[in-house]
């Protein structure tokens, strides 16, 4: 992760929300997600001082500020690909696009899997993602479901010794950043199990960005 995008994420979170001296590891996760989906580190920052403008009491992750962040990124993506109240057509092109890009890596990773338990999840991970292109819902809050639906089936269904082997991992991961948020745990065992059986991270990208 480039350092600079990640410092200036985490001084302007930790200014706004007083809590902590560092992000944890859920949070490092989604600032990774937004570096890797290419939004520039001034869109994460005016999304961070959107959701500030009305907080809480008391904020402790970074989650809180992801749908401000999301809201300017769409905006940042729009004006790059024109307004879709300007050009429908172009708009609506580029999100297929996007959907082909993402089923074209989970075949292509597909091809390389040689044992039955990851062949279904990769087919699984294509059903699902084939079925969300033709639906008219938000389509990340699509892939955030199917992602858990996804690592729940891989819980129950991949060699149980893998998967101990993976908690094993991420519980060596977290002894340098202690949370009982359990979501993180699920957060970094699922980028685990990915990582084991090569499957594309879930998510559109315009172009070579989100």
């Amino acid at each position: 992760m480039n350092a600079p995008y990640l410092n200036a994420i985490e001084a302007r979170f930790l200014e706004h929300s007083g809590s902590g001296l560092m992000l944890s590891a859920k949070d490092l996760s989604l600032v990774e997600a937004w570096e890797r989906a290419g939004i520039p580190v001034e869109i994460v920052l005016e999304g961070i001082d959107r959701a500030f403008e009305n907080p809480p009491s008391r904020v402790r992750s970074l989650a809180y500020v992801r749908p401000a962040v999301d809201q300017m990124a769409r905006l940042w993506r729009e004006n790059q690909i024109g307004r879709p109240s300007d050009h429908p057509q172009e708009t609506s092109q580029t999100l297929a696009q996007s959907w082909d890009r993402l089923i074209h890596a989970i075949e292509q990773a597909q091809r390389k899997c040689t044992t039955p338990d990851l062949a279904q999840l990769f087919q699984l991970a294509l059903n699902g993602v084939q079925t969300l292109r033709d639906q008219p819902y938000d389509p990340q809050e699509g892939l955030e479901t199917l992602n858990r639906d996804l690592y729940l089936w891989s819980l129950h269904h991949i060699d149980a010794g893998v998967i101990q082997t993976l908690r094993q991992k991420v519980k060596a991961t977290l002894a340098s950043c202690p949370t009982q948020d359990p979501s993180v745990s699920h957060a970094l065992l699922w980028k685990q199990i990915r990582r084991y059986a090569s499957l594309p991270e879930l998510i559109l990208t315009v172009g070579d960005g989100w």
